[in-house]
C-alpha cells in the first residue's frame, strides 16, 4: 500500500488515498453477475494505532467504500500531540487487522486569528489583497505552496497565498459577480489540507448612499 498524503493537521478529516492492488477482489468469492454481489455492501474496516504504542488507537473503527481495485480513500482521525505517528490497519470482517509499515504524522495547524479587511467591493480596478494573521505559523521551505480558499454556499475559488512574516500571509481576492460572505481558509501544502477557523470575507456592491453638499451653485466652481 502507498499512503497519499503522509502527513496531515491534528484536527483530521482530511482525506488520505491508499494505492495497492487487489482491494476488491475479496468480495468476488461471490459470483460478480449475481444479485447477491450487487448488492453485496463493499466496505472496508479500518483503524489507525500509534506507531510505537499499537494499544493506543487513535479514533474510532471507520469503514471506507471499496469501488475499485486500486484505490481507497479514507478519513485522517484527529489526535491531541503535535507529531503524532500513526499506522493504519485494515480488516475486511471487522476482527482480523492487517498492519502496514508505512506510517502517517499528525503536526499542527496554524490558526488563522485576523482578516485584514473583512469586507471588498465586488469590482476592482487593481488585484486585491487580504491580510492574514495566524498563531504558529513561521515559513522556512515551500513557502510558494499556500493556497487560500473562499468558500460560500454555491461557489469555491482557490486563490495564490504569499509568506510576508512570521504568523502573516496574504491572499489574493477573487474576482465573483454576487454580493456575498466566503469562509477564507488558508493551505501551507499546496490544497492538500486547509485551517478550519471560520473567519469570513465578504464581498458588497458599492452604492451611493448620501451626497454632500446637496446642493450647490448653478454657476459650478462648488
Amino acid at each position: 500500500i502507498e499512503m497519499k498524503p503522509k502527513k496531515g493537521p491534528t484536527i483530521g478529516q482530511n482525506d488520505i488515498r491508499l494505492y495497492g492492488v487487489g482491494y476488491i477482489e475479496p468480495f468476488q468469492a461471490v459470483d460478480v453477475n449475481s444479485d447477491e454481489y450487487q448488492n453485496l455492501e463493499k466496505v472496508v474496516y479500518y483503524r489507525f494505532i500509534d506507531a510505537e504504542n499499537p494499544n493506543i488507537v487513535y479514533g474510532d473503527l471507520q469503514t471506507a467504500k471499496v469501488t475499485d481495485s486500486q484505490t481507497i480513500t479514507i478519513k485522517a482521525p484527529s489526535v491531541y500531540k503535535n507529531n503524532t505517528v500513526a499506522k493504519l490497519q485494515l480488516s475486511y470482517n471487522e476482527e482480523n487487522f492487517c498492519s502496514y509499515n508505512q506510517t502517517y504524522t499528525f503536526f499542527l495547524m496554524p490558526n488563522i486569528t485576523e482578516i485584514e479587511p473583512m469586507y471588498g467591493p465586488l469590482k476592482t480596478p487593481e488585484k486585491q489583497k487580504v491580510t492574514v494573521k495566524l498563531d504558529n505559523y513561521y515559513c522556512t521551505d515551500n513557502c510558494d505552496q499556500i493556497k487560500c480558499r473562499y468558500k460560500s454556499s454555491n461557489n469555491i475559488f482557490i486563490e495564490r497565498g504569499e509568506y510576508l512574516a512570521p504568523n502573516t500571509i496574504s491572499c489574493d481576492v477573487p474576482s465573483v459577480s454576487n454580493s456575498d460572505s466566503y469562509n477564507l481558509e488558508a493551505s501551507f501544502n499546496n490544497g492538500d489540507d486547509f485551517t478550519n477557523n471560520g473567519l469570513n470575507y465578504t464581498f458588497y456592491d458599492p452604492y451611493v448612499i448620501r451626497v454632500e453638499p446637496q446642493m450647490v451653485s448653478s454657476k459650478g466652481n462648488t
